[in-house]
């Protein structure tokens, strides 16, 4: 599912499309896939198929983070956290290491 997620974020083989990239990342994710998780999030940090919303990009990398993604442990999007932050004035979600 996340493979093909990628196929339609990047338009290989498959007309570009984010919403539906979000769809497959979003059942992955739903599934337990750890990249899957790190996907949707970054499609969340960017606003890509869904609206930009840093509390749910924040807690689907956390989600990968604690299934062992790496990238999801990195945080590909290190200005989230400070982003959801800053629209509350409080610190919302966890705080990845950059």
């Amino acid at each position: 599912m996340t493979r093909l997620g990628y196929l339609y974020e990047m338009g290989r083989g498959l007309a570009q499309s984010d919403a539906q990239a979000v769809a497959w990342y979003r059942m992955a994710a739903e599934k337990g896939d750890p990249l899957g998780m790190t996907n949707l999030g970054s499609m969340y940090a960017q606003g890509r198929g869904v609206p930009r919303d840093d509390v749910q990009a924040v807690a689907w990398f956390r989600k990968a983070a604690e299934k062992g993604d790496a990238l999801g442990m990195k945080n590909p999007w290190p200005d989230v956290p400070e982003r959801a932050r800053s629209a509350t004035g409080r610190r919302r979600g966890p705080c990845l290491a950059a």
